[in-house]
């Protein structure tokens, strides 16, 4: 039993040492223990607790602050903190290189040796006292390699370098002594890790080239790798070029090609023939393989490089004529893929004289050579520049001889430069092209285009309101021969005009140079002004706006309303002349100015001066110094009738008196009519501002009572809405009556009658407007008979005797009618001598009454009876009629049945 005791006891210390042994675990940076914490050593003696997480442990990267020694003794158990470092790929130049360490302390606080496999060590440094962050000096190269820990011989990496790359803007290049130059990063200076392989391919006919490079030729480093390579860069074929820095992958860099290549035409000869030159590029052949073929049938020989170089050769042509020939080159057996032509005798343009900015047309003498065409070509000249080169037209010149011609320049010519072409007349294709010309200072040697200055003949007259103006020369245009837009400015001015300017600028029609168009503003006048094109002053141009022009008059009371064009703006700008007639038979000149003037400038409003006779003679008007028609369009002489205007009038009585018209423009020479009356003695009164006009108008009385007024209402003075008549008679200008007056007499008015008895009897009206015209009168409800006017203040006529069932014993109204115009008067009495019985009257009046609606009612039902009677017989006939139908039927014939509906004959039209 006490056996069996020590045994346990024994097993419960060896579980508790091994777990002793077992209390902390180290992975990584990553320490586990099973206290809750543990003390651990720094460097320089010193001792930290640290606190432990049961689940996560202790990371010692998140203290980069601690620097912890690689070897500790925790709890009487001795770990070991195995050091780590991470570097990324490092460049083929090394050097210092970033580097996170961990555990890089041993026991004793001293930096670990860090060394590759030949035991060479590397330097490091922590970077501002960080525990984790180092610069580590690492060497150059080109294959990866080892650092270990130098005591305990662990690796730690494996350092890579970065692989080698092109340059993506120039990957290689060539200098003057026919190395190649291949630009990169990640190359390497040592011949041992630089493996370059050069693979071409050769042509007809040509020798291969060497691909095998002398290593003592090549120039390395670390972005650069050189080496000869003369063919490439001087003879026709075609390279492939690859290289691997140490164990990286291979590069490759763009195939090299090269073919023969011609710059441009080669320059004509001379008919007889004569050497030409071609420039380009791979023009020179390794083996002197070379051909140039030009036409079907012409070879170029005895070939050379003047320069000893690849970009230029001549040769000689033989003689010939003509020209455009297509040229082809063959080097080596490549062909060259240019379109290159090969002419004789080009025109070639020594000199050009040129002509005075006032001549028109321009017209240039040209000197040089080769001028002279064969029969079945022709030459021509084209006037162009680089933005309208696609829009010359030919013009044909006039040649005197092989070295100089004569050629008006036309207008639409443009600005720039001066060629000539030889083209065949049969199908008009180019032949031969000249050189273009430029003219040559001879001051600086400098050369400009041929300017063709624009010329401004005249400039296009334009509404006063503004618009369109058109200039007409030659050699007008909207641009430069550099595209650019001209710049118009209209300089001092003469015209009563602000802010001029030319806006809007295009070219005229036809675009053939002879015309531009542009905007201005309105003005008035005749002058001139100054046209400046891109800063060069030309000479003055007249220039005027339109002249005024008068298409209607109209007066409107007091006004005239005229019509026309080109009044101006304002009203103090445009002057009214007419001639006014005197007393002496002369006439004097007279001005002024309208009150208003439209917007448009084609309507103006004129106030007639108070003082002006009946006429606007010679009527014109002025603007800007210019005069307009003084004619109508029938040629007349506008001689503008002013129309009397009548505003107002009095009224008088049927006897007439002093009548009274207001209104503008009235005259003593004038005739009034009121109706059919004429009126007499016409005088103004009020001389100054001819506003008033009176006339006496006599009064006619009617002797015979007219109880139709239409039949002579005009023949004497009575009633109402009579016609106003008013006539000069110098010009028989008739009056306007804008408000359409009317001239009405009074009506009649009664102040006194005489009296009669019941009886009745001549009774007397005195009072005043009275006349025969539908004269008629009553008193209360009683016509007065037969009146009768002797005189226009008196009235007879005579009233029956008194009916009270009619009137009553109160005062009387008079109801007076003359000529339609009626008046009424609470002013007669009846002086009765008598008593009367009104109330007899009345029972009599109710008798009346009484029998007379009994008589009516009768009447209705009888004709009520009378019609229901007729309705009953029409019915029974009906009904005879269609039993007498059933009881005779007639035999079937050929007609429609009896039954068949037959429309009657007041309905068949309708």
């Amino acid at each position: 039993m006490k056996r069996v005791k020590l045994i346990i006891v024994v097993l419960i210390f060896v579980i508790n040492y091994i777990n002793f042994i077992k209390s902390c675990d180290v992975t990584g940076q990553i320490v586990k223990c099973s206290q809750s914490s543990i003390i651990v050593k720094l460097t320089n003696g010193l001792k930290d607790t640290i606190i432990l997480d049961k689940n996560n442990g202790y990371n010692i990267s998140n203290y980069p602050n601690k620097r912890f020694l690689t070897d500790q003794y925790i709890n009487g158990e001795s770990i070991v903190f195995n050091p780590e470092i991470s570097i990324a790929p490092i460049p083929t130049i090394g050097g210092k290189i970033p580097m996170i360490g961990y555990f890089l302390l041993d026991g004793f606080g001293n930096e670990k040796l860090l060394s590759d496999s030949n035991n060479d060590f590397f330097h490091y440094d922590p970077v501002n006292g960080s525990t984790i962050d180092y610069l580590i000096d690492l060497p150059s190269g080109c294959k990866s390699f080892q650092i270990f820990d130098f005591l305990s011989t662990q690796s730690l990496s494996t350092i890579k370098y970065l692989p080698p790359s092109l340059s993506s803007k120039k990957p290689f290049e060539f200098d003057t002594n026919g190395y190649i130059i291949i630009n990169g990063e990640n190359f390497s200076n040592d011949s041992n890790c630089v493996n370059i392989k050069i693979s071409s391919t050769t042509f007809k006919n040509s020798n291969p080239s060497s691909n095998s490079i002398d290593p003592s030729k090549r120039i390395l480093d670390f972005n650069k790798i050189s080496f000869p390579l003369f063919e490439a860069n001087n003879f026709v074929g075609q390279w492939n070029i690859s290289f691997t820095i140490g164990d990286s992958k291979t590069i490759q860099l763009p195939t090299i090609k090269n073919i023969p290549k011609i710059n441009g035409n080669p320059d004509t000869i001379p008919r007889t023939g004569g050497v030409i030159t071609l420039y380009g590029d791979f023009l020179k052949s390794r083996t002197n393989l070379i051909s140039i073929m030009v036409g079907s049938n012409k070879q170029c020989k005895n070939i050379k490089y003047p320069n000893n170089d690849k970009t230029m050769l001549t040769c000689e042509m033989p003689s010939g004529n003509g020209g455009n020939y297509p040229l082809i080159l063959t080097v080596d057996g490549v062909q060259c893929k240019d379109e290159i032509y090969f002419s004789y005798n080009q025109p070639t343009i020594k000199s050009i004289t040129i002509p005075s900015p006032n001549d028109n047309p321009y017209r240039l003498q040209v000197d040089g050579y080769y001028f002279t065409c064969s029969n079945d070509t022709q030459l021509k000249v084209k006037f162009y520049n680089s933005v309208n080169q696609s829009s010359f037209k030919y013009e044909i010149p006039k040649v005197l001889n092989d070295t100089q011609l004569m050629i008006d320049v036309p207008s639409y010519a443009f600005s720039g430069l001066f060629q000539m072409d030889v083209v065949n007349i049969s199908d008009s294709k180019v032949l031969l092209k000249s050189n273009d010309f430029k003219l040559t200072n001879s001051i600086n040697n400098s050369t400009t285009m041929l300017l063709w200055k624009p010329v401004i003949k005249s400039v296009s007259k334009c509404s006063t309101i503004g618009g369109i103006i058109t200039f007409s020369g030659h050699h007008l245009r909207t641009q430069f021969y550099n595209g650019l837009p001209i710049d118009i400015k209209l300089n001092g001015n003469t015209l009563d005009i602000s802010n001029f300017s030319c806006y809007n600028i295009t070219q005229g029609v036809g675009n053939d140079g002879t015309s531009l168009i542009c905007k201005i503003n309105g003005g008035i006048g005749v002058g001139s002004f100054k046209i400046e094109i891109n800063g060069e002053e030309l000479p003055d141009i007249p220039f005027s706006y339109l002249a005024p022009t008068i298409s209607s008059l109209t007066q409107i009371d007091d006004k005239i309303i005229m019509t026309g064009s080109n009044f101006g703006e304002k009203p103090s700008s445009l002057f009214i002349n007419y001639l006014r007639a005197s007393s002496s038979s002369s006439s004097s000149s007279h001005s002024f100015n309208p009150i208003s003037i439209a917007p448009n400038q084609s309507l103006a409003t004129i106030q007639i001066p108070l003082n002006s006779e009946e006429k606007l003679d010679y009527f014109s008007i002025i603007v800007g110094g210019q005069y307009s028609n003084y004619t109508n369009k029938k040629g007349e002489i506008i001689n503008f009738p002013i129309h009397p205007i009548i505003k107002t009038v009095n009224k008088l009585t049927t006897s007439g008196g002093i009548l009274k018209l207001n209104g503008y423009f009235l005259s003593n020479d004038s005739v009034v009519t009121i109706g059919s009356i004429g009126c007499l003695n016409e005088t103004i009164t009020s001389l100054k501002d001819q506003t008033e006009l009176t006339c006496v108008l006599p009064g006619i009385l009617s002797t015979i009572v007219f109880s139709n007024e239409s039949l002579s209402k005009y023949y004497v003075t009575s009633g109402a809405n009579h016609r106003i008549k008013l006539v000069t008679s110098k010009n028989a200008i008739e009056s306007f009556n804008p408000n359409n007056l009317s001239f009405s007499y009074d009506p009649p008015i009664v102040n006194t009658t005489t009296t009669v008895s019941e009886e009745g009897g001549l009774i007397h009206l005195t009072g005043s407007s009275f006349n025969n015209v539908g004269l008629f009168v009553t008193i209360g409800n009683v016509t007065c008979e037969n009146p009768y006017s002797d005189t226009f203040d008196s009235v007879s006529c005579y009233i029956p005797p008194f009916t009270p069932i009619l009137s009553d014993n109160s005062t009387q109204w008079v109801n007076i009618t003359v000529d339609g115009q009626t008046n009424s008067f609470y002013i007669f009495n009846y002086n009765f001598t008598k008593a009367i019985s009104f109330e007899v009257k009345q029972d009599n009046m109710s008798s009346y009454y009484k029998w007379l609606i009994p008589v009516v009612i009768i009447g209705v039902l009888v004709i009520v009876l009378a019609i229901v009677y007729s309705v009953y017989m029409f019915k029974k006939f009906q009904r005879l009629k269609k039993i007498k139908e059933m009881m005779n039927p007639k035999p079937p014939t050929n007609q429609p049945p009896q039954n068949t509906f037959t429309p009657a004959p007041s309905l068949q039209n309708f």
